[in-house]
């Protein structure tokens, strides 16, 4: 009996080994960029796609030091497709898009080439830069770069319903436009790193514009019936969102009647609140309009914990 229990113990040490070695291997070809060219790209290039962006993310793992995960965004004959891959597997969705994202994509074997950073629990995001990937670093535009003396109908930061961390990448549906890869940085109330502009184009269909810090994507999309407005007339107002403190940008909304910074602020709180309230911090998202008679309101929600100890 006894030795029947010893047998089966080091059968059942030998397969959570067995296990770990996989798990362990799995992750180490995945931190090398020809290998996931090699086993979950190639495909794509085939089928003529382009690479768009990619985002990837080393995790602290349970089993093994490091989990690293990619998402690789790829574009082909107006389809968006993020990828997902991680030791678990590959995973997909997509979205139809009036969007052609081709315009700054690259070749997808152009993956292999990418140069990842020394080991660390972060989340990094490339973008092309011609025949190669580069790192995005934080940059974004302020709303007045992409105002001008045209004819806007809608300017909007866009808006994601899962508010994912500030700088990272998300697939997002937008209507009337579809699929828009949405970069969620901000900096202060007026500064994104993803704008989406309206434009009139004719009677039946609108221009739109997608603005990147590295590019611009176009298309076309039926008509919002909305009243236009003057982008020049609207830089003095951007200009009263300068140097103002959002702890929090969940988007921006510019339209006839003003700007509207977190016009869904409520939304936004009852997101994020569980996550503040097990870390016990400040919660503040400010909600500001800015009229189009340059008059400004300003409120928001938010909460503060008491401190350990105070009475």
């Amino acid at each position: 009996m006894k030795r029947l229990t010893l047998l089966s113990l080091a059968l059942l040490f030998l397969l959570i080994g067995g296990w770990t070695y996989h798990i362990y291997a799995k992750n180490e070809q995945l931190t090398d960029p020809s290998f996931v060219y090699d086993h979950y790209l190639k495909l794509y290039e085939a089928h003529h796609y382009r690479l768009v962006a990619v985002q990837y993310t080393l995790k602290p793992g349970f089993i093994v030091q490091w989990e690293p995960h990619w998402k690789i965004y790829l574009y082909t004959d107006h389809r968006l497709i993020e990828l997902d891959v991680n030791y678990r597997g590959e995973s997909t969705r997509n979205y139809s898009t009036v969007l052609d994202y081709s315009t700054i994509g690259t070749l997808v074997e152009n993956f292999r080439s990418l140069d990842l950073p020394a080991r660390d629990y972060s989340t990094w995001i490339y973008v092309p830069n011609g025949d190669r990937l580069v790192e995005y670093r934080n940059k974004c535009m302020g709303l007045g770069e992409v105002l001008d003396n045209g004819t806007i109908k809608l300017i909007n930061s866009t808006f994601s319903r899962d508010f994912p961390n500030p700088r990272d990448l998300k697939l997002i549906k937008m209507k009337p436009i579809g699929g828009v890869l949405a970069l969620h940085y901000y900096r202060g109330c007026e500064c994104s790193a993803t704008w989406v502009v309206f434009r009139p184009y004719n009677e039946t269909h609108d221009l739109i514009r997608v603005v990147y810090p590295w590019g611009v994507v176009e298309g076309h999309s039926p008509a919002l019936n909305v009243q236009p407005f003057n982008g020049t007339y609207y830089l003095k107002l951007a200009d009263k969102l300068k140097n103002r403190y959002c702890e929090f940008l969940g988007g921006v909304i510019v339209n006839a009647t003003g700007i509207y910074v977190n016009p869904n602020a409520e939304v936004v709180f009852q997101k994020v609140i569980e996550k503040a309230r097990k870390e016990r911090r400040r919660l503040i998202i400010p909600s500001i309009t800015i009229y189009r008679n340059g008059t400004i309101k300003e409120g928001g929600i938010g909460v503060m914990w008491p401190s350990y100890g105070s009475g």
